[in-house]
């Protein structure tokens, strides 16, 4: 009997980091955005959990930038590895740290409390589920005594810094989001809170103006790949 290779999603489905590079996208490479969603490798990928929590964690217990971090991407890359795979993703994570590391300084977190999300139940839009996970949410009080919120997400590709566009669509879905559903009651999104960092550049990408068309449009497009779904074919090879 075959080993099988990936497993099919029962229904529509989308990473939030998918979905804006998805709006940026030819068409081809939108088709192999929805394959990717609909038939999960099953063999482990190399994923970058660790260095997302590693940065959080640090910047929610307060400390300056960069700090230690270098010593704690160090310290990811000297981790016990039990397989040549572990210490592949060691090495990828503690090459995201360092990465963040060389250019926090840049980076102004003084302007805006820092929280830990809670668990976000995922929004459906059209049809597709988009797996929403912030790193951290944000939040500022005005001088009208008035709540202002934002999210902020990481990301990280060795060598190529994110695209404008591609980061702008991210953050205006966290705008719209947490326009439709504050985490402070009566609190407002605002554009300069809701951030994607480059970890590689060190640019912060925020909301760009008029976020909600920019958010509109990426619901719009949620139906497209609910329409794609059932016609996407499994990747060469596949076992399932």
């Amino acid at each position: 009997m075959e080993k099988k290779t990936h497993r099919e999603a029962p229904s529509p489905e989308i990473p939030l980091q998918y979905l804006a590079d998805y709006m940026g996208a030819s068409n081809q490479a939108r088709r192999s955005i929805v394959q990717k969603c609909k038939y999960k490798a099953l063999a482990r990928t190399f994923q970058h959990q660790i260095a997302r929590k590693t940065i959080t964690d640090h910047l929610l217990d307060g400390n300056p930038l960069p700090g230690d971090l270098a010593d704690k991407a160090e310290e990811i890359r000297n981790r016990i590895a039990d397989t040549p795979f572990d210490a592949t993703l060691h090495g990828y994570n503690a090459d995201f740290v360092d990465a963040f590391a060389a250019v926090s300084s840049t980076i102004d977190f003084s302007s805006f409390e820092l929280v830990a999300p809670p668990e976000i139940e995922n929004p459906m839009y059209n049809g597709t589920i988009v797996r929403f996970t912030p790193s951290l949410l944000s939040y500022r009080t005005t001088k009208a005594n008035t709540q202002k919120i934002g999210g902020i997400m990481f990301r990280y590709s060795k060598g190529t810094p994110l695209n404008e566009d591609v980061g702008g669509f991210q953050a205006a879905f966290m705008y719209g989001f947490f326009t439709d559903s504050p985490f402070i009651e009566e609190a407002k999104p605002e554009r300069g809170l809701c951030r994607v960092i480059c970890a590689l550049s060190g640019k912060v990408h925020t909301a760009p103006v008029k976020p909600i068309y920019k958010f509109n449009e990426m619901k719009a497009v949620c139906y497209d790949i609910a329409e794609k779904w059932e016609n996407i074919a499994p990747p060469s090879g596949a076992i399932l």
